[in-house]
């Protein structure tokens, strides 16, 4: 069931560059390695902690609605890299600050009911991806500071919980259909050194 994963990582990084943060473009998977200070501010996106709840409803097939904690982590620099006519004056803890607000304006939308937008996202087979709206939150936003060489940067870590369900495929499903008959096997005694085999067939109802 990993292309739900991968479909809502995806998703968060296409929210983010839509959203045209202060982060601009430099929204990723994986962090840039080294980091340069011309490199930020920048996101990344990632999955953290395996899927703490998994709980099944359902039985035909049976359904599962299963949490990922999906963290979002900002860097921002002690300095105003950018190329604007004004530099940046406000201090690396306010900007990190800022663009945490950003990365929250940016996701709560797409883990809103309300939210018809992202409703049709699909996986790269064309499977639809099923969220469960009630139980996706935002979690915990943590901020502090990191150091790149001997310059202190602003950071942050921001967590969603995003709860999606998933189901048997079709193909287990027919497999169970077609389980019709099952096999039994017994011994019993009857009396000393005497030793009775049998063996049955049992025919399941369908439907």
């Amino acid at each position: 069931m990993s292309w739900q994963r991968k479909t809502i990582r995806r998703e968060f990084v296409r929210l983010l560059l839509a959203a045209e943060t202060d982060a601009g473009s430099r929204v990723a998977q994986n962090r840039p390695n080294p980091v340069w200070q011309s490199s930020l501010p920048y996101l990344v996106v990632t999955t953290s902690g395996g899927e703490p709840r998994i709980e099944h409803f359902g039985d035909a097939p049976r359904r599962y609605t299963r949490s990922l904690m999906v963290e979002v982590e900002g860097f921002v620099g002690d300095t105003d890299e950018s190329s604007a006519s004004v530099p940046d004056q406000r201090p690396f803890h306010d900007r990190a600050d800022d663009l945490a607000d950003e990365v929250e304006r940016a996701i709560l939308p797409f883990l809103s009911m309300d939210c018809v937008d992202h409703q049709g996202i699909r996986g790269p087979c064309g499977e639809p991806l099923e969220i469960n709206w009630p139980r996706s939150t935002l979690v915990r936003v943590e901020t502090g500071e990191t150091h790149t060489g001997e310059t202190l940067n602003g950071a942050f870590r921001t967590t969603f919980e995003v709860a999606y369900v998933t189901s048997v495929s079709e193909g287990d499903v027919d497999a169970l259909d077609d389980f019709e008959t099952a096999g039994v096997e017994w011994q019993t005694e009857d009396g000393p050194g005497s030793e009775i085999e049998a063996e049955d067939e049992i025919e399941l109802p369908q439907g």
